[in-house]
């Protein structure tokens, strides 16, 4: 797997809220994780078995908010899909939703594998030192 430059805690983010609508919504069936290099992309992907989205949340599950009526009795906020696809932007890549033809929910995000050059000026960046206070 390619390394790609990325604020790590906010992807641990997104997996966890990738992870939490598979098992909310997947109506307890087993859930799929799969992380792979997609052309210039590395890509995560989250499959659940349940009933898939519904037709008319396709467009709207990653908007803040968003709630499906069919879904209104699951716990949540609907603000965990819109933070997946923030910080997939936020990376330069992308976030999506389909169903899968076997049933269930394909839920993923994709962030760019840097170019040569844009991994030399990551390594050319000076890091924060954590400073030591010296002994009383």
């Amino acid at each position: 797997m390619p390394k790609v430059l990325l604020d790590e805690q906010a992807v641990v983010l997104a997996v966890i809220n990738l992870l939490d609508n598979a098992v909310k919504y997947g109506g307890r069936t087993p859930v799929t994780v799969s992380v792979e290099r997609v052309r210039d992309f590395v890509q995560v992907r989250v499959r659940d078995r349940g009933p898939g989205i519904p037709p008319d949340a396709e467009r709207q599950i990653f908007e803040r908010f968003y709630r499906s009526r069919r879904d209104a009795h699951v716990r949540g906020s609907g603000i965990g899909l819109a933070l997946v696809k923030h910080i997939a932007l936020a990376h330069g890549g992308r976030a999506w939703a389909t169903n899968d033809p076997e049933g269930g929910a394909v839920v993923g995000f994709a962030i760019p594998v840097p170019t040569e050059a844009e991994r030399q000026r990551e390594a050319a960046r000076p890091r924060a030192r954590t400073s030591t206070l010296p002994p009383s």
